[in-house]
């Protein structure tokens, strides 16, 4: 079953809630003109998919981690974005 469990951006710091599937993810990207920020749905397969980077496994993972790992990607597809 789908959760409506949402997680304010604040509290990605300190937060130790695990993501699961049928999560919402509300993803705010300062300077992106809603490309990137909007509201995710975590899939069945504990993926979260967003545009320009490769999917990214969220099922069991902090949210503190999950943050490393999307600012990561994002930096990265931005750099190359500019070669």
């Amino acid at each position: 079953l789908a959760s409506d469990r949402y997680i304010d951006p604040a509290t990605l710091q300190v937060s130790v809630v695990q993501m699961a599937a049928g999560d919402r993810l509300r993803l705010a990207v300062s300077g992106d003109k809603d490309l990137l920020s909007g509201t995710y749905i975590v899939e069945s397969n504990g993926t979260l998919q967003l545009p320009q980077i490769a999917p990214v496994r969220m099922a069991g993972r902090t949210m503190d981690d999950v943050r490393q790992d999307i600012e990561r990607q994002l930096i990265n597809a931005m750099v190359n974005a500019k070669k």
